[in-house]
């Protein structure tokens, strides 16, 4: 979007690891690039390292850490994904017939946590004695652990898990094609996941990381960046659900319909909360 819709000249670095964050950073920063976006609370060190030595470019963390005192020109852009999560938990807990769901996440950033702490409470609000399991695979990308987390859910009686992955996904989907086709549903994370599995995906929770990159460009354009840590949601139309599943009865789609209007207008309002519980 920033490049064909703003005309702006974008350029990509792919699967730099860890050990290269700073270095790549540092390389767009000395061919003076007006905004340098990273995806994802884990560059929040790195910038804070480069950032000040560049105080007339723009720095963004999409998914940035709230208490921070972030410099002026770095903007941690945060996702405000709670509501979703909570949605996400009410259709799991409806669609589920053994009534024990699982979360499979790799690592408890705050923006991760938020939504994994909502799903476990719109689930409780649909049944109060759901079982929900929990795994942190320690790894966005590692098919492997998706895998595992996912095969030991289901030999435990679990019928519905979610997933805040990016490549590892692949690994809990392949679990459930294998083992429980049509038996166990998926909900995604991200994006529509529903490509990994057609058959039960219920849903995929979109997060429109994308969308935050063109408006902090457009601000940059304006002249109206504004550093710090903001959150940007459902209101912004950066979080929201994607298509339910055919096999979500209609009672259901109308339940999360009518949560969702609820949410909007502020008659529910769903906590944020940011630590990890049992």
């Amino acid at each position: 979007m920033v490049e064909s819709e703003l005309g702006w000249d974008v350029a990509y670095s792919d699967l730099v690891g860890p050990s290269d964050w700073v270095t790549t950073i540092e390389s767009y920063a000395d061919k003076n690039y007006d905004l340098i976006s990273m995806p994802g609370a884990q560059f929040t060190d790195p910038v804070l390292e480069v950032a000040p030595n560049y105080p007339n470019l723009h720095f963004l963390v999409v998914g940035g850490i709230p208490g921070i005192d972030y410099p002026a020109n770095v903007g941690a852009y945060d996702l405000g994904n709670e509501s979703a999560g909570y949605l996400c938990g009410v259709l799991a807990a409806e669609m589920s017939q053994s009534n024990k769901i699982g979360i499979i996440s790799a690592i408890p950033y705050p923006n991760v946590v938020r939504i994994t702490e909502a799903l476990k409470l719109g689930a409780k609000a649909v049944s109060s004695g759901i079982e929900i399991s929990e795994v942190w695979t320690g790894d966005w990308t590692d098919i492997g652990k998706g895998y595992e987390a996912a095969s030991t859910m289901i030999d435990q009686g679990v019928d519905v898990i979610y997933a805040f992955l990016d490549e590892g996904s692949a690994g809990v989907t392949n679990a459930i094609k294998e083992k429980a086709l049509g038996s166990v549903y998926y909900m995604g994370s991200n994006k529509d996941q529903s490509y990994l599995y057609p058959e039960g995906t219920l849903t995929s929770i979109v997060q429109r990381m994308d969308l935050i990159n063109f408006r902090v460009a457009q601000m940059v354009e304006e002249g109206t960046f504004e550093g710090g840590y903001h959150v940007w949601g459902i209101d912004e139309g950066i979080v929201y659900l994607a298509p339910l599943h055919s096999a979500v009865p209609a009672a259901v789609s109308d339940e999360i319909a009518q949560l969702t209007e609820d949410i909007n207008d502020g008659t529910l309002v769903v906590p944020r909360i940011e630590t990890p519980t049992t």
